[in-house]
């Protein structure tokens, strides 16, 4: 009997110093990866990658470096810092929205939209303007509200673009939608607001090796109507926060090719048919 309850200890031990050792591995290889500067290559990222946050959730990772994406170290994408103290004779400008103000699938952070607006105001006013590219992909007007409310109005901004409106109809074609949430969202806030058992990395990452076997929730195909109204009432609570503060912001609706009365290019046809084959719009 003690021959047994003795393995049994010794096993434990074993156990435990096995699972200690990974976890102070993990925890320092995490530490070193955050401190450096992420690196990669054109084929693995399109978009910046993801860093859970409070507040948003989500938010890109800082300081990355790929061929095609990269971020500054709060996250915006592109390589420019803001300065420590504000020019005087430079016009401050923060973008905003989802994939498509971020530049999802872009050849390079100067061929997205923020990068062509900034090259346009300044060939067209007559002062020197800086655009600053805020978007996430897959942010909705409840994290673009949360962002402009934590970070972006306390980066003294003369103009603030909010590109959006898409990603909220998109999202709530989810199963078990409600404003401001969605399964993915409910996902993301899972592990943002974990119980204590899931502080450790070794957990996280055998959560990650498990959420990439699963299958991906597919959408109804049908935009809930309280979505709209979500839309609205974050859309009113932006502007009554940056005017508030004498903060001049313009809200941009996300072109929709499938629901406008433009007449679509061949490309444009194709794109929706593709889209529409793969349920990611209603038909």
């Amino acid at each position: 009997m003690k021959l047994i309850q003795a393995a049994v200890t010794i096993s434990l031990t074993c156990l435990l110093l096995i699972l200690g050792t990974l976890e102070v591995g993990l925890r320092w290889k995490s530490k070193v990866s955050t401190a450096a500067v992420v690196t990669g290559t054109a084929s693995e990222f399109d978009a910046p990658i993801f860093d859970m946050t409070h507040y948003t959730l989500v938010y890109n990772r800082s300081n990355m470096r790929t061929a095609k994406v990269n971020t500054n170290s709060l996250g915006f994408r592109g390589t420019r810092e803001l300065p420590p103290t504000k020019s005087s004779s430079v016009k401050r400008v923060f973008v905003l929205g989802g994939s498509a103000a971020v530049g999802m699938n872009a050849s390079s952070d100067e061929t997205t939209m923020p990068a062509q607006l900034e090259q346009f105001l300044n060939q067209h006013v007559g002062e020197k303007v800086e655009v600053f590219n805020a978007a996430c992909a897959g942010f909705h007007s409840t994290q673009d509200l949360i962002l402009l409310s934590t970070k972006i109005l306390s980066l003294n901004p003369d103009l603030i673009v909010v590109f959006g409106g898409g990603t909220d109809l998109n999202l709530s074609m989810f199963p078990n939608w409600s404003p401001g949430h969605h399964e993915l969202m409910r996902a993301f806030e899972g592990q943002v607001t974990h119980p204590w058992y899931e502080h450790s990395h070794l957990y996280r990452r055998l959560s990650e090796v498990r959420s990439r076997t699963r299958k991906p929730v597919p959408p109804t195909g049908t935009f809930h109507p309280e979505a709209v109204a979500t839309y609205l009432t974050n859309v009113s609570r932006m502007a009554a926060l940056s005017t508030g503060l004498n903060v001049p912001i313009v809200f941009v609706l996300q072109p929709a090719l499938a629901v406008s009365h433009k007449v679509k290019t061949p490309r444009e046809e194709q794109l929706i048919e593709e889209m529409l084959a793969r349920g990611q719009m209603p038909k």
